[in-house]
């Protein structure tokens, strides 16, 4: 007599593993992680749990991620509540953590459940929520052809909830239109000023520029490249001078294009003279 088979499942046996916890906002911070393999889920995945507290000390003050092996640890008495958050969504491996108190330090676990229940928690990390670098460009960045050597380049702030504190500054990216790798440079200005001369650039020249903010805690994004182009200035010589079919009264020249034309070649001007008098 054969009796069906049942399966027993029980909670996952083990935690994800948080890869990164780093601030977003000045109120939130965005925690990535692995979730566990599939046969230590024993069953199916239904969702993750993120417990989080405020760590009652505030005398470490840092962007530093801090893994705590030993709960003993005398550095990190935790005596606060856990709050929880339940995500359902089963495909997730980032969210984040809003709803934070500034210039507080968190420690923020992990957990993974099944239909059966809760799985172990992952180790603690811990981090400074208060500041964060910007969380968007930039706006409306223009661009002025001055001279054939200079563009003058203007931007507005990024918006006043994405700067996550005062802006320090501004980062300048230039180069050379379609050789980004070649011919990239960073111009960086400590002052929260709205325009910069870029000099010392080659003539009639497309360039593409982009404008990063940063704040105390770092580089925000970068705005979309803009595109402009500096003016006009005198070509180079040609690059070659040719003499044939020399006789007593005239000679036949060719040349080859200057080198760097810096703008359009509208044509050539022949200067001659003779080297002794003529008779």
């Amino acid at each position: 007599q054969r009796y069906p088979y049942i399966c027993l499942h029980t909670a996952p046996d083990k935690a994800p593993t948080i890869l990164s916890v780093t601030p977003h906002t000045t109120t939130s911070v965005l925690v990535r992680w692995e979730p566990p393999a599939e046969k230590q889920i024993n069953g199916v995945l239904l969702g993750f749990r993120v417990r989080y507290r405020e760590l009652q000390y505030d005398h470490l003050r840092s962007f530093t991620i801090r893994t705590i092996n030993s709960p003993a640890s005398n550095w990190a008495e935790l005596t606060a509540p856990y709050s929880v958050r339940n995500l359902s969504e089963s495909s997730l491996t980032q969210y984040e953590l809003d709803n934070l108190s500034k210039h507080k330090r968190y420690e923020i676990r992990l957990s993974v459940y099944n239909a059966v229940g809760e799985g172990p928690t992952s180790t603690p990390q811990e981090v400074f929520v208060g500041e964060a670098v910007p969380t968007a460009p930039p706006q409306s960045v223009t661009i002025q052809s001055s001279t054939a050597t200079q563009l003058d380049v203007t931007w507005s702030p990024p918006p006043l909830d994405s700067q996550n504190g005062d802006i320090q500054g501004y980062k300048i990216y230039f180069w050379e239109f379609q050789l980004q790798n070649e011919t990239e440079r960073l111009r960086t200005m400590f002052l929260p000023e709205l325009g910069v001369k870029i000099k010392n650039l080659t003539g009639y020249t497309t360039y593409m520029i982009s404008v990063a903010a940063f704040n105390a805690a770092g580089d925000g994004p970068r705005s979309p490249p803009t595109r402009g182009r500096t003016q006009q200035a005198a070509p180079s010589r040609p690059s070659f001078l040719h003499f044939s079919e020399l006789t007593t009264t005239s000679v036949n020249m060719s040349w080859g294009e200057p080198g760097q034309a810096n703008g359009i070649i509208e044509g050539y001007r022949l200067v001659y003279e003779p080297c002794t008098p003529v008779d």
